[in-house]
C-alpha cells in the first residue's frame, strides 16, 4: 500500500488510522516477527540440546588384585560435543596413579558431532585391604558429569587373572602374531552346531601400544548361510600374551546357521587410521558344520523351533457379555531365535467370531545369549452366551542342549459369556433429524453513538514502544549469533573453556564441600577442598589435575606473577588439608570454618593473574 501522491507518509497514516495501517502492513510485520523467532530458535535449539546425551562412566579391568599387579581404569565420555576436556580424578589414597593416554573418536551425522573419548590411567596398589575408587569429575558446557564409585580389593599374592564368558582371551591367539603391536583374530565357540543353534562369534583387537586419536573402524564378517544377531557389549581386558600385555577388545555376534551343510564365516577386519598413514588388520575365515535336525522321533506338529522355551496363555477377562471382544494372548519364552517362533494353532470355538492375530517380539543379549519372548494376540467376538473352554495350546521345539524335541503346553482357559443388553429397534435416517427449537423472539438493537467524540490520545505506531519493537528481533538474531559463537568457542577451545569456567566449577566444589562440613564428615571436607585447589589450579594451568604436586602449583604462581603472601597462602591452605586428612584431631569445626573462608579469598585472588599468557 502506497501513499497517494502529494501525502506525506505522517499525513497517510494520520488519515487511515492504526486500524488501516495494521490491516495493510500485518502480514508484513508478522512476517518480519515470525522470521526473526524463527531465526532465533534455529541458533539457540542446537545449542540448547547440544549436550543432553552426554554420558560420562568408570570402569576397571578387574576389581580384585594383588600388590604386585596392576589396575586398569577407563573413564569414558561419549556424546553430542566437539572438544572433552581432561577429567579430574578423585583422591586414590593406597594406589600410585600413572597417565596411560587417551583414545578418542569423533563423527559428524546430520550436521551434529558426536565423540568417544576413553581416558586410561594403570592403578599400582600401595597397600592391601578394600578401597574406593571415588566419582572422577568432567566439566562441559558448564554442567559437571561425575562417575559411580568403584569398589575393589588389594590382596596379598598373585591377582586372579580374568578371563572372557566363552574360552580364554589368549587362547586361540595366533602364535605367529604374539609380539607384534596390533594384531586381530576371529573363533567360535562351536565347530558343530544344529540348524537354528546359535554359535556365538568373537572378534578380538590385540592392541599392544597406545593409539593416539586414531579411528577404528569394524568391518563384520560376510554370514551368508546363517541369520546374525549383535551381542553388546564390547568387552575390554588387559591379557599377556608371549610374555607382552596387551589390551583386548572383543565383539561378539550370534550366528544362527539356516541349512545344513558346511557353512563359512567370512574374514572381518578393522582399519586403522592415524594422522599420516592407515592399516587394515583381518581375520581368517572360520567354518561351522551346520547339522540338520534329526528326522527320527520328530513330531508331526513341529514348524522349526530351536532353543529352551515355555509358553503360557491367557484371556484379557474371564466373563463378557455378548459381542463384546475378548482377547486371547499365547507367549513363549526362553533361549533361542524367538524371532522364528511361528504362530500357534488357534482353537476354532463355535459362536465365537475370530480376527486376524498380531504379535510382538522382545528379544535380549544378557550373557551374550539371544534370548526373549514372542508374544501373538487374537481378537474373539462372542455371538451367543454360554460357558467355553479355551483348549491349551502346544509349542514342539527341538532342544539343542539334549538332541531332543520338547513340547511346552498350556493350561485351558475358561470363558463365560453373559447375556447382553438389547438392541434397540432400528431408526431411519428420517427420524435421525430433529426440529430446530425456537429460543426466542428479540431485535438487538444498534448502539447509539456518543454525542461527544474524545481523543484516544497518542496512536500506537506513534509510540516510541513500537518503535523501538522493531529493532527486537534484530537484536534477538545477534544475541544468538554472539551467545553461539561463545559456546563454540566452549567446545573447541579447551584451553579457553578450563579458563573460564575454572573459578565456577571450583566454587560448586566448595559448596559441596561446606555440605561436607555440615554433615561432620571432616576426612572428606578437607579431601573436596584439596580437590578444589588443585581443580582451579590445573584448569587454569590446562593440565592434568591428576598427580599435580604442591611445588609444582607454588612454581606456576611465581611465574604468573603472584606475591610471596599468595604462595604462603597455598602452602598453608594446602598442608591445613593434608593435615585434615590424615590427623583426625585436625577436624574441629571452627578450623574447617576458616579453612573454606581462606581458600574461597585464595581463589578469588587468583582470578587477578595473568592466567590467558602462557
Amino acid at each position: 500500500m502506497i501513499p497517494p501522491k502529494g501525502s506525506t507518509p505522517r499525513a497517510y497514516l494520520d488519515r487511515i488510522g492504526i486500524v488501516g495501517f495494521m490491516k495493510h502492513y500485518s502480514r508484513w510485520i508478522g512476517s518480519f516477527v515470525a522470521i526473526g523467532l524463527l531465526t532465533v530458535l534455529w541458533l539457540l535449539v542446537p545449542v540448547v540440546y547440544a549436550q543432553e546425551d552426554v554420558s560420562f562412566t568408570a570402569s576397571v579391568d578387574k576389581t580384585t588384585l594383588s600388590l604386585d599387579d596392576q589396575l586398569a581404569l577407563t573413564l569414558t565420555v561419549e556424546g553430542q560435543m566437539r572438544s572433552v576436556p581432561e577429567p579430574t580424578l578423585p583422591p586414590l589414597e593406597g594406589f600410585q596413579v600413572y597417565s596411560s593416554g587417551r583414545s578418542q573418536q569423533f563423527s559428524l551425522i546430520n550436521g551434529q558431532f558426536s565423540a568417544s573419548v576413553a581416558f586410561n590411567y594403570i592403578l599400582q596398589p600401595t597397600t592391601l585391604g578394600e578401597h574406593t575408587i571415588g566419582s572422577a569429575e568432567i566439566a562441559l558446557d558448564g554442567q559437571i558429569y561425575r562417575t559411580q564409585p568403584i569398589e575393589v580389593e588389594v590382596l596379598e599374592g598373585r591377582g586372579p587373572t580374568p578371563t572372557p564368558p566363552e574360552q580364554g582371551p589368549a587362547a586361540g591367539a595366533p602364535p605367529q602374531l604374539a609380539g607384534q603391536d596390533l594384531f586381530v583374530e576371529a573363533v567360535v565357540d562351536k565347530d558343530e552346531a544344529y540348524v537354528g543353534e546359535q554359535v556365538t562369534y568373537t572378534f578380538r583387537f590385540y592392541q599392544g601400544v597406545e593409539l593416539f586419536g586414531a579411528d577404528l573402524r569394524y568391518s563384520k564378517p560376510e554370514t551368508t548361510g546363517f541369520w546374525t544377531e549383535d551381542l553388546p557389549p564390547q568387552n575390554q581386558y588387559y591379557q599377556v600374551v608371549a610374555g607382552r600385555r596387551y589390551l583386548v577388545t572383543e565383539v561378539k555376534m550370534g550366528l544362527f546357521p539356516t541349512a545344513a551343510g558346511t557353512q563359512t564365516v567370512g574374514p572381518a577386519s578393522l582399519r586403522i587410521e592415524g594422522f599420516f598413514s592407515g592399516q587394515t588388520l583381518a581375520t581368517d575365515p572360520l567354518t561351522v558344520q551346520a547339522m540338520p535336525l534329526p528326522q527320527e522321533g520328530q513330531p508331526a506338529d513341529f514348524s522349526g523351533a530351536v532353543g529352551q522355551y515355555q509358553a503360557t496363555a491367557w484371556l484379557d477377562k474371564s466373563e463378557a457379555t455378548v459381542n463384546e471382544p475378548v482377547t486371547l494372548s499365547f507367549k513363549v519364552s526362553g533361549s533361542g531365535n524367538v524371532q522364528a517362533v511361528p504362530e500357534p494353532a488357534w482353537p476354532e470355538l463355535e459362536s465365537l467370531r475370530s480376527y486376524e492375530a498380531k504379535g510382538t517380539t522382545h528379544t535380549s543379549t544378557e550373557n551374550y545369549r539371544v534370548q526373549g519372548e514372542k508374544t501373538f494376540e487374537k481378537l474373539f467376538i462372542p455371538r451367543e452366551s454360554g460357558q467355553y473352554t479355551i483348549p491349551p495350546f502346544q509349542l514342539t521345539y527341538f532342544d539343542p542342549e539334549a538332541g531332543a524335541y520338547r513340547t511346552a503346553e498350556t493350561e485351558p482357559l475358561a470363558l463365560v459369556i453373559r447375556p447382553g443388553a438389547p438392541e434397540g429397534p432400528p431408526v431411519s435416517p428420517g427420524d435421525q433429524q430433529q426440529a430446530v427449537a425456537l429460543v426466542g423472539r428479540d431485535i438487538r438493537h444498534i448502539k447509539a453513538a456518543p454525542p461527544v467524540l474524545r481523543d484516544q490520545g497518542q496512536r500506537l505506531y506513534q509510540s516510541s514502544l513500537f518503535l523501538a519493537s522493531w529493532a527486537l528481533p534484530p537484536l534477538l538474531v545477534i544475541g544468538a549469533v554472539l551467545y553461539q559463537r561463545q559456546r563454540q568457542r566452549l567446545r573447541q577451545d579447551v584451553r579457553y573453556a578450563r579458563l573460564r569456567r575454572a573459578h565456577k566449577v571450583a566454587r560448586k566444589r566448595l559448596a559441596g564441600a561446606k555440605k561436607l562440613m555440615k554433615s561432620q564428615d571432616s576426612k572428606a571436607f578437607y579431601g573436596e577442598v584439596a580437590r578444589a585447589i588443585t581443580g582451579y589450579l590445573a584448569d587454569k594451568m590446562n593440565v592434568p589435575a591428576a598427580g599435580l604436586r604442591l611445588e609444582e602449583m607454588a612454581r606456576e604462581l611465581e611465574r604468573r606473577g603472584a606475591d610471596q603472601q599468595t604462595v604462603n597462602r597455598l602452602h598453608r591452605c594446602w598442608e591445613e588439608c593434608d593435615l585434615g586428612r590424615f590427623a583426625p584431631v585436625a577436624g574441629a569445626p571452627e578450623a574447617m570454618v576458616n579453612l573454606l573462608a581462606e581458600v574461597e579469598e585464595f581463589i578469588v585472588s587468583l582470578e587477578g593473574l595473568k592466567w590467558a599468557a602462557k
